[in-house]
Formats: structure tokens, C-alpha cells, sequence
């Protein structure tokens, strides 16, 4: 019985080493479940839609290698498609999406979205006790943040406003967004977090022009929000001396891609002036 039970305790502990190491998307599945239960119970979203994770073409992977087929094969076009490999499993990733539960009737809501639930300045950053005393409405009309309706400084406020959170761990009301947007994705597919030497390698000559330009971008955008808080309030933005200092310039190109990526424009008539 003793070596049965050490059996059997070996082997759960096995297929749980399984599950949460080999397998990571069995515990962003279960994050993304804990996730949506939040939306629901917390933030008092509504809906018939789950979180799923689908093969998605790896695009990028499938245009270098025509790049370069282009580049060494003068009869590429006449090349029969058994001549060209193909490994299957590089050339898709698996990327999170919505599903729906069950058949969608024609007029049914999918979804409902309470307004206090909406990441934007407003919700997120003009109701927050520490972000709206840096950079809440007082301080964007100090900083001339407010001009042109809020338009040219709304992205990387919300980026400084994604850190902030990030920074706070699991005390923060968004932890369980946040831990969610840290859960693997494939970000490496962006070329504008590439390094100089990985874009040159790696892009054609008009991806790397548009690439350079998403960067400087960014960087003015550092230098033109993040560098200003970080002098006016060390309180609350610390130094960059810090181990892993939560505002990087690294930081904040990551923050970008996830806020650009989920960045929306949508018609609220209370928050639209």
C-alpha cells in the first residue's frame, strides 16, 4: 500500500510538473479563466464570449522567407510548392482571442461594458488617488497636455499609467489585467522593439524605415511625458539607479506595444467633449 501511495503521489506530481512547465498554456488558460471571472464579478462586464487561444499564421516568418527565396531563387515563381519546406509548427503562433460560447442570435449583445470599466484617462487616471495628482487634469493643463482634446498625449499617458500599475504588483486594482498582458505573446513579431542590429538582420530596408520611425516616436514620447514626471515626482516615479526600474525607456516601449495593440477610439458622448 506504502509503495502504491508514493506511486501515486509521484504521478500527480508528475502530470502537474507536466501541465504548469511543459505545457505553459495550461496556466494562462486557467489565468485568462480567473481573469474573466474578475471582468465579470468586479468590473461588472457582461458577456457570452470566452477567451481562447487559436494557431494564428506566423506572417512575419512566412514574408522573410519569401524575401529571401526572392532574393537567391531567379525561378522562385516557377518552383513547385513540394520544392519549398515548410515546417508547420514554426510557421504558426498561438495567439489569444475571443470565441463564442454558443450560436450568436442576429441582434444578440456579445457584450456589455460598464463605463467605470473602460481603461482611459478618465477611469483610469483622473480617479486614481496617486495618478491624478501627477498627471490628472490640473497637472495636463501645467504641462500643456490638454491641448488638441487630449489626442496627441492620451497614448503615452496611459502607458505611464499601465507601469504605474505594473509597478504596484498585486496590490493593484488592475493586477489581474496586468497579469494578464504579461502572460507570454508574441511581441518578438513587433520590429519596433527590435534592437538596431536585430531590425538590420532581420528587415527589409522599407520595414526597418517604418520600424525606425515607430521608435522615434516612442522616444519623444519618453522624453515628452516620462521625463518630465520622473523630475517633477521621484516620489511616485523613482530613479532610474533602481534594479528594474519600472519607467525605463524599455519598459515603456513594452507598455506602448501593449496599449497601441489594444487602443481603441470609440464614441462616449461623457467623455468626448
Amino acid at each position: 500500500e506504502n509503495s502504491t501511495t508514493e506511486k501515486e503521489k509521484r504521478t500527480t506530481q508528475t502530470e502537474k510538473k507536466h501541465r504548469t512547465t511543459e505545457h505553459p498554456r495550461y496556466g494562462a488558460e486557467h489565468q485568462m479563466d480567473a481573469f474573466l471571472a474578475w471582468c465579470r464579478q468586479v468590473m461588472g462586464i457582461r458577456t457570452s464570449l470566452v477567451v481562447q487561444t487559436f494557431p494564428y499564421p506566423n506572417y512575419w516568418k512566412l514574408y522573410k522567407e519569401q524575401e529571401e527565396r526572392y532574393e537567391t531563387d531567379d525561378d522562385y515563381l516557377d518552383n513547385d510548392d513540394e520544392d519549398q519546406t515548410n515546417d508547420e509548427e514554426d510557421d504558426t503562433l498561438h495567439v489569444r482571442g475571443l470565441a463564442a460560447a454558443h450560436d450568436i442570435r442576429v441582434g444578440e449583445v456579445v457584450m456589455t461594458i460598464p463605463m467605470h470599466a473602460m481603461l482611459s484617462v478618465q477611469t483610469t487616471i483622473d480617479h486614481d488617488p496617486v495618478l491624478s495628482g501627477v498627471i490628472g487634469p490640473e497637472a495636463r493643463r501645467k504641462y500643456g497636455w490638454d491641448q488638441i482634446d487630449d489626442a496627441d498625449f492620451e497614448l503615452p499617458l496611459l502607458i505611464v499609467a499601465l507601469l504605474y500599475h505594473r509597478s504596484l504588483g498585486p496590490v493593484s486594482p488592475l493586477a489581474h489585467y496586468i497579469q494578464t498582458i504579461l502572460l507570454p505573446s508574441p511581441i518578438d513579431h513587433m520590429p519596433f522593439l527590435w534592437s538596431k542590429e536585430t531590425l538590420r538582420l532581420n528587415a527589409n530596408d522599407r520595414i526597418q524605415r517604418i520600424a525606425r520611425g515607430i521608435q522615434r516616436d516612442i522616444r519623444d514620447m519618453y522624453q515628452a511625458v516620462m521625463m518630465i514626471l520622473i523630475e517633477q515626482h521621484p516620489h511616485v516615479f523613482g530613479s532610474s539607479e533602481e534594479v528594474d526600474w519600472p519607467y525605463s525607456f524599455e519598459k515603456f516601449q513594452w507598455g506602448f506595444a501593449m496599449v497601441q495593440s489594444r487602443h481603441w477610439h470609440l464614441p462616449v458622448m461623457d467623455f468626448d467633449p
